[in-house]
């Protein structure tokens, strides 16, 4: 049963990274004016967020970075967080 939900865990982690993917496209925003927001350094600002909506990323991003999406992109937290959810240009869930 664990591997189930290990699987059921990572479709769901997956749909949350599609959400950020989907809403940093959508803020028209470039990843490192987002990265800025979040108060990275304009250095790194590109490279962080990239690494934040990459799959092959295989670490969690923490709470505190997701909240400093969140604000940059002016989109509440469990919207983003919800593996339901698709930011409103998208097609909708069927």
């Amino acid at each position: 049963m664990s591997a189930k939900r290990s699987l059921k865990q990572a479709e769901k982690l997956e749909a949350i990274r599609i959400n950020l993917r989907k809403a940093v496209e959508e803020s028209g925003m470039s990843q490192e004016e987002i990265g800025v927001l979040m108060d990275n350094t304009r250095e790194s600002a590109r490279a962080d967020i990239s690494r934040l909506l990459s799959a092959k990323f295989k670490r969690d991003p923490q709470l505190t970075t997701l909240l400093a999406l969140a604000d940059a992109l002016k989109i509440p937290l469990h919207e983003l967080l919800n593996p339901n959810f698709r930011p409103e240009s998208s097609e909708p869930q069927s």
